[in-house]
């Protein structure tokens, strides 16, 4: 399993998840990759309890951008939750 850190911060870009796409597409030595995402809708408490709020808003519109599903769908690359993995 490859850990992937670069949907972050600056890097919350439509392009840039397209690009990580690319990459995951293109590694045929693994199986699986976990891809940090803090997606969130951005309200008070969020705002109150956390530095990194803007941001996860962002995140949450690009992770359900159709382009990006329409994506993943055409790379054959399928979301799965961290708790499918096999242990």
């Amino acid at each position: 399993q490859v850990f992937m850190v670069d949907f972050y911060d600056e890097g919350v870009t439509l392009e840039n998840l397209k690009q990580i796409a690319a990459r995951i597409d293109a590694d045929l030595a693994h199986d699986s990759f976990e891809l940090m995402v803090h997606p969130a809708v951005v309200d008070e408490d969020l705002r109150r309890t956390s530095s990194y709020n803007e941001m996860r808003g962002q995140e949450l519109a690009i992770l359900q951008d159709q382009e990006i599903k329409a994506l993943l769908n055409k790379l054959d690359i399928q979301l799965i939750r961290f708790s499918d993995l096999p242990q």
